[in-house]
């Protein structure tokens, strides 16, 4: 794999959108089906790199991973 092809699918496979089932089902993001096996696990660490640099520049130290979740959990409390 061409290594521009691949560091595009990692930094695709990071940002925090993610396809929906019609039944609203969180799926995997498309790209992370096209990295080979050490390729995913790249993808992972920069990922966990990114949401800790993210949380660094919230006032509640959150990512916007956490973030998205609370607003979920608190919308389905209400």
């Amino acid at each position: 794999m061409d290594p521009r092809d691949r560091d595009a699918l990692i930094e695709a496979a990071l940002t925090a959108w993610r396809p929906r089932s019609p039944d609203g089902r969180i799926l995997s993001h498309p790209a992370w089906a096209d990295l080979p096996g050490d390729d995913r696990e790249a993808a992972f660490d920069a990922t966990l790199q990114a949401r800790s640099l993210e949380s660094l520049l919230d006032p509640d130290r959150l990512s916007t991973t956490a973030r998205t979740i609370l607003r979920r959990i608190i919308g389905l409390a209400r």
